[in-house]
This record gives structure tokens, C-alpha cells and sequence, in this order.
């Protein structure tokens, strides 16, 4: 599976502990600076981040999610080609519901973090995500012309009404920064159509 063995190889322990670890630049000639300008350099300590157990272990879990994903999504199968035509009729057709479409068993895979906040979820998702590039563009696979544009991951944030429409949006516009496409005007209205739309 093309999609999955160009993903980078998952990191032994102690390789992740170091990938994960950040420090923030330090300059020996900040400790001469003058008092203001120090206590303005200490804001740097909050962009340190120094993994513990749990973020090897989501490490992990979004390694395994990504692979799980893409187990079923072959494209290089008749089945994924096949249910990528089904899906692109209904489109087409403003079937948004997919009520004609008859898919692959294709798997989804994801987990969930809790946590109040200011207690780093964000901060160790940033630090996970930059293990992995967020797009991989395929030219060949195994000597086949393969021109494919893989999204490995893709970070939306909740919109501030919690309403499913903005998050819509926030979805296709993130697709067609990355992907240079213009989704969001052709299949949303430019965001003015309805959430069923």
C-alpha cells in the first residue's frame, strides 16, 4: 500500500522521546541582558515541551489511526477506484446522503483526548503532527506512474458557535488550502450552502 509506505517508520522509545523534546533556542548572551529584557526572553519556557509517557502513547495511537485509515484505502486497488467513482456520482448528483452508493468496507480508525484546559493537549498533538508531513505527493509506486496527493493529517478547529456549518467550512476550506483545489466554491456555495447541501 503506496499510502502507508511513505508514511515515516515509527521511532524506537527512545528515538520519539528525543523527536518529541523541544527546547527553545538559548543564546548565553541573554543572561547579560538587561533585567526587562530577560524576564521578556523567560516567555520562551512555555514553548518547551518535555514528553511523558502519555504522549508516547499517543504517538502511537495516531500512528496506528493513520495506518488503519488507509489499511481499506488502498488507491492503488480496483475497489478504492471503484469507490471513489460512486462517490464522485453522488456528489455530482447533490446525493448527500450517499443513499445510492454501495462501498467497500473501508475502516476508520480514531481515539479521543480529555484533558482540562492548559494542560497540554494541544501543545503535544503540534509536537506528534511534526513527526508526520502533512502531505506526501506520489509521482511512481514500484515503477507505475502513481500522481497522487496524499493528506496525512489534517487539523480543523471547532468554530467558536459549535455549529456543524462552520465546521464544514473550516473543513473544506483547510482541504483546499492543502490540496490548491477550489472545493469550497464548487460543492459549498463558497460556504452559503446548507448544512444538508
Amino acid at each position: 500500500n503506496p499510502v502507508i509506505e511513505a508514511l515515516p517508520e515509527q521511532l524506537p522509545l527512545f528515538e520519539l522521546f528525543d523527536a518529541l523534546t523541544y527546547f527553545p533556542p538559548y543564546d548565553e548572551a541573554e543572561r547579560h541582558y538587561e533585567s526587562y529584557d530577560r524576564q521578556a526572553s523567560l516567555a520562551q519556557i512555555h514553548t518547551c515541551f518535555i514528553p511523558r509517557s502519555i504522549h508516547i502513547e499517543m504517538t502511537r495511537k495516531f500512528h496506528s489511526a493513520v495506518c488503519l485509515g488507509y489499511a481499506s484505502r488502498n488507491p492503488m486497488t480496483a475497489c478504492f477506484v471503484s469507490d471513489l467513482t460512486e462517490l464522485s456520482k453522488c456528489v455530482k448528483s447533490k446525493d448527500s446522503l450517499f443513499e445510492r452508493v454501495k462501498l467497500s468496507n473501508a475502516i476508520s480508525a480514531g481515539y479521543s483526548i480529555f484533558g482540562s484546559s492548559g494542560t497540554g493537549k494541544s501543545s503535544a498533538m503540534n509536537r506528534i503532527e511534526d513527526l508526520y508531513p502533512q502531505i506526501i505527493e506520489h509521482e511512481s509506486y514500484k515503477g507505475r506512474s502513481f500522481h497522487y496527493k496524499q493528506i496525512v493529517w489534517m487539523k480543523l478547529d471547532c468554530p467558536p458557535d459549535g455549529h456543524l456549518k462552520g465546521l464544514l467550512v473550516n473543513f473544506f476550506s483547510e482541504f483546499d488550502r492543502l490540496t490548491g483545489d477550489n472545493t469550497l466554491t464548487k460543492f459549498a456555495g463558497n460556504g452559503r450552502a446548507s448544512i444538508d447541501q
